[in-house]
């Protein structure tokens, strides 16, 4: 062989099964289908049980709402519940990817539009679906030799590869101002709808153009699918809807969210039917029905739990916990970017029906004081709080309500346990609703920053603690 000659590189025969195939057969499909339900089973119900103690079942398993039985298996405003659905979701995302990919090509195998991949999302049809598709047979070799050739033929070289990249790019944002409006401004909520099904549809739309307009390939597609999000995303923040902050927080779902869409896309694509806009336009409505029924579940309640052990006794370190001093700038990162963050926590009275402030960089919480049992317990309601953050914009306003009610706190508390050597564990507790969606997605945030609020107010109350016994010493 001559040394300029290269072999092929050789494709993985799993990654080939799972995202090359042209076709899928239906013995194939069900065998892959069946053994990666099996693995994946295993895989969640071993994590479920390492974090709980407790085994799933296959019947728990099929169960389509996850935060109500990890809400009943770990506790859903746990530490461990939270970290162990962060666990689950992105554990699950290869899975989703790969169901959506081999779905959409068995769907083209039994000669059915790749539309119908869409049903793979539908809570309960889903699994009567997928059955249907294992059994479904698949059509006439000469039938499937003819499409072949038609999409051969369809996908010859074009001119204008980089403006049918960047058209399809701008096609797809199209769909973000649909479902910003039909969500927010219409159903007053932030529904998964709208987290999860946008970025889904704009793959869809991008991807679907990108192939049916010319020769194309996964990468050209992947490209003009995340490309579209982009210019969806600079779309918000040009309408003063969104800032930055809170696109990037959204960005690792979205992006995630966008491949399988890219995948069914692509593959509506190099079908060329005509038959996918009204297609399309069904999926569309669905999104709007779930909207509906989405904004109309209240989300459950969760607690975050912080503790510090503090070397001062509990009458020192009560003393601080009603009310304490300026803190200093913050260092974290999260709180530099823009997080709102506690400054300084003012009492006004004492015992229960006293009113304490805690003063954020956004402004301050009004709690009023519901069990005052000094120096163990301080409980307190909230009937005021401020926005969560302050956005990245170019405008001095942004037009984005969940900044008001999209994480609403309802009460706190402070526990003071006096520990062996005149020393004290302080544990602070917030209770909140986060009023979007996915909420398995974005509690993962929210718990994370209030534990970071929860710690900066800590550390205060214990450098304060502890220098107040130094200097009585």
């Amino acid at each position: 062989m001559d040394s300029g000659d290269r072999a092929p590189r050789a494709r993985s025969p799993l990654l080939e099964l799972w995202f090359g195939r042209e076709f899928v057969p239906p013995g194939l499909y069900a065998a892959t289908g069946f053994a990666l339900s099996l693995i994946k089973y295993a895989l969640d119900a071993s994590i479920v049980y390492l974090a709980t103690g407790q085994w799933w079942t296959p019947l728990d398993y099929v169960r389509p709402i996850l935060t109500h039985r990890l809400e009943a298996d770990a506790g859903i405003g746990t530490g461990i519940g939270g970290r162990l659905m962060g666990a689950l979701l992105l554990l699950a995302l290869p899975f989703l990817w790969i169901g959506v990919s081999m779905t959409a090509r068995r769907l083209r195998d039994a000669g059915l539009s790749a539309a119908w991949t869409l049903v793979f999302f539908v809570p309960y049809l889903n699994y009567l679906f997928l059955v249907l598709l294992c059994v479904l047979p698949t059509r006439s070799p000469s039938a499937r030799a003819v499409a072949e050739r038609s999409s051969a033929t369809s996908h010859a070289p074009r001119d204008g590869s980089r403006l049918r990249f960047l058209g399809s790019a701008l096609a797809g944002t199209l769909v973000a101002p649909l479902l910003m409006f039909v969500n927010v401004f219409g159903l007053g909520a932030y529904t998964a709808s709208l987290f999860v099904g946008a970025p889904f549809v704009i793959g869809v739309v991008a991807a679907y153009l990108h192939a049916c307009s010319g020769p194309s390939t996964f990468r050209g597609s992947f490209f003009a699918g995340q490309l579209s999000l982009v210019l969806s995303a600079a779309w918000l923040i040009g309408f003063a809807l969104e800032g930055l902050l809170c696109l990037l927080m959204a960005w690792p779902l979205a992006a995630a969210i966008c491949v399988p869409g890219i995948l069914l896309g692509r593959a509506l694509g190099r079908e060329r039917d005509d038959l996918h806009v009204g297609h399309s336009a069904l999926a569309v409505l669905a999104l709007f029905t779930t909207s509906g029924l989405e904004s109309t579940v209240e989300p459950p309640e969760r607690e975050v739990v912080s503790v510090i052990e503090i070397d001062a006794p509990p009458e020192v370190v009560w003393r601080n916990v009603i009310g304490f001093s300026e803190i200093p700038p913050p260092e974290e990162w999260i709180f530099r970017a823009g997080i709102a963050h506690p400054l300084r926590a003012v009492i006004h009275g004492e015992g229960v029906g006293a009113e304490r402030h805690c003063e954020f960089s956004t402004g301050a919480f009004v709690e009023p004081i519901t069990v005052w049992n000094e120096p163990e317990r301080l409980s307190f309601g909230v009937t005021a709080q401020p926005e969560p953050m302050e956005e990245w914009s170019p405008y001095r306003e942004v037009y984005a309500p969940h900044l008001v009610d999209g994480l609403v706190v309802s009460r706190g508390e402070f526990r003071l346990v006096r520990l062996p050597g005149g020393r004290t564990r302080l544990e602070g507790s917030t209770w909140y609703r986060v009023d979007l969606g996915p909420e398995l997605y974005w509690s993962r945030w929210s718990d994370f920053l209030i534990h970071r609020i929860h710690l900066r107010v800590l550390r205060h109350i214990a450098r304060l603690s502890e220098y107040d016994v130094a200097a009585n010493r």
